[in-house]
């Protein structure tokens, strides 16, 4: 005897996951972003914290303005937010980036710089400089 499996018939409301990223998508458009810019399994995360689409958007809005995957409690990269200098410490930074870090090490070691936001030895450089000046390790 042979069965045959008849194909399940699902409304649209029978589809909750697939209407949410439908949503998703359409309101991340209207925000300026795009949708290869934000990895699925985040938005899964999302869906499953029951987040609004609405809200999830505005997230990635508020938190990151490339539209980039999700911010915190979730794994992978974090949101880019950097807070301002104060004047001190842009004298500080000025002053490390000047004469306190080994110009000729950089350049044997990023140049050319690894992969990432760097585009050259000096922005390397200089990241390490305001690193510095702002205390951080």
């Amino acid at each position: 005897m042979k069965y045959e499996l008849s194909p399940i018939q699902l409304s649209e409301d029978d589809k909750p996951l697939i209407k949410w990223f439908d949503e998703f998508e359409k309101l991340l458009k209207r925000a300026g972003g795009s949708y290869s810019k934000v990895k699925p399994t985040d938005m899964l995360k999302l869906y499953y914290k029951k987040v609004s689409p609405k809200d999830a958007v505005k997230q990635l809005k508020e938190h990151q303005g490339d539209l980039m995957p999700k911010l915190s409690g979730l794994p992978g990269p974090r949101p880019f937010t950097e807070r301002e200098l104060t004047k001190g410490e842009v004298k500080k930074k000025e002053k490390i980036g000047k004469n306190q870090l080994p110009k000729s090490e950089f350049k044997k070691r990023y140049d050319p710089p690894p992969h990432g936001p760097a585009k050259t030895w000096q922005n390397v450089l200089w990241a390490t400089a305001t690193k510095r000046a702002k205390g951080e390790k």
